[in-house]
């Protein structure tokens, strides 16, 4: 996909979603025969923007590597009213192998992990790293959680104030939650 399709993709995307704004024009960022094509498949396009629609609000967070973590709630207001009570807290993860061989992390809040999840793909990097060597999985994943997830800083756009929540990850403070939940 050349450059101009891919600009052209993303200023209709936003338009659509209603992220576009509203101060900028977008007709010098589309590419007419780029539109054209849209035009073409607009109702597949549009059942895509639906089903983008349907996911909800989605969250960037920035980790202690050089990425970002995209992370989808599974439900937005939960997070949300969570994170405005405690903007910073401990968090534990946990990870499952998808069927497709995907690496899917899950965090949710270290003392109350029922009030929120929040679920991300890790980076192709961390990925291979921990598909690596089988044996070394859990250990491997331990040590990604406390060198690249131990402080993510999660950033939400609420209409024009931007908001950050820290979601912190101690080892230490997490295994003792675990004993504390074996001995009841």
């Amino acid at each position: 996909m050349n450059r101009g399709t891919q600009r052209t993709l993303l200023t209709v995307v936003r338009e659509r979603l209603g992220t576009w704004p509203e101060a900028a024009t977008s007709g010098e960022w589309k590419d007419t025969g780029v539109m054209d094509r849209l035009q073409r498949v607009d109702q597949q396009f549009e059942a895509l923007l639906n089903r983008v629609r349907g996911i909800g609000e989605l969250f960037v967070g920035m980790a202690n590597g050089p990425f970002l973590l995209v992370l989808r709630a599974s439900d937005p207001s939960r997070f949300i009213q969570f994170a405005n009570q405690h903007p910073t807290h401990e968090v534990r993860f946990a990870f499952e192998q998808s069927p497709t061989g995907e690496i899917q992390g899950t965090i949710s809040p270290l003392n109350e992990p029922e009030a929120y999840r929040l679920s991300f793909g890790l980076p192709q990097i961390l990925e291979e790293h921990i598909l690596f060597d089988e044996n070394r999985g859990v250990r491997l994943a331990r040590d990604i959680k406390r060198r690249f997830l131990s402080d993510i800083t999660v950033y939400r756009r609420d209409g024009e104030r931007d908001i950050l929540y820290r979601l912190t990850y101690d080892p230490k403070a997490a295994r003792q939650v675990r004993e504390r939940r074996g001995r009841q």
